[in-house]
């Protein structure tokens, strides 16, 4: 136990977390009792200076992937991957306007073009997103989007 503060990610490690206890707890408190605001309060530059020390954990990925080469491997896999899933996604994203557009102009005039799923391109695209892809899913998704959107 007594070595413990040896270790210099330990002690990192422990910064770390005292900051956090100071900022949302102690923080917290002291804007409470006081019944200011956290944009009131000058100063506070300083805390946002060192949230960006919490970046720093990320240099242990480095330690752990030069013990590891097949992690790298792996991660390379993976961006190659998210680049493929991010073209076919972008394609369909396109596909899906194409259609959109499409269908807009053959249902303007008619009952079909007058119905809240035909109103607008973006009406479309979202019947066509929702009722095509997630038809399972389409009423549950609008109900929680109904509620609140963000």
């Amino acid at each position: 136990k007594r070595s413990s503060l040896k270790d210099a990610w330990f002690v990192f490690d422990l910064l770390l977390v005292l900051l956090t206890i100071g900022e949302v707890w102690i923080l917290t408190f002291i804007l409470a009792v006081t019944g200011q605001k956290a944009s009131m309060i000058q100063g506070t530059g300083l805390l946002r200076m060192l949230r960006l020390v919490r970046v720093l954990r990320l240099t242990r990925m480095t330690k752990l992937l030069r013990a590891c080469p097949e992690l790298m491997i792996v991660l390379k896999g993976l961006a190659y991957a998210t680049r493929s899933v991010s073209v076919f996604f972008g394609v369909w994203m396109i596909l899906i306007y194409f259609c959109s557009v499409m269908f807009r102009l053959f249902a303007d005039g008619s009952e079909i073009g007058a119905a809240a799923y035909f109103d607008s391109v973006l009406s479309v695209m979202n019947t066509l997103f929702l009722r095509g892809i997630f038809s399972q899913n389409a009423d549950f998704i609008i109900g929680i989007t109904s509620v609140d959107p963000w």
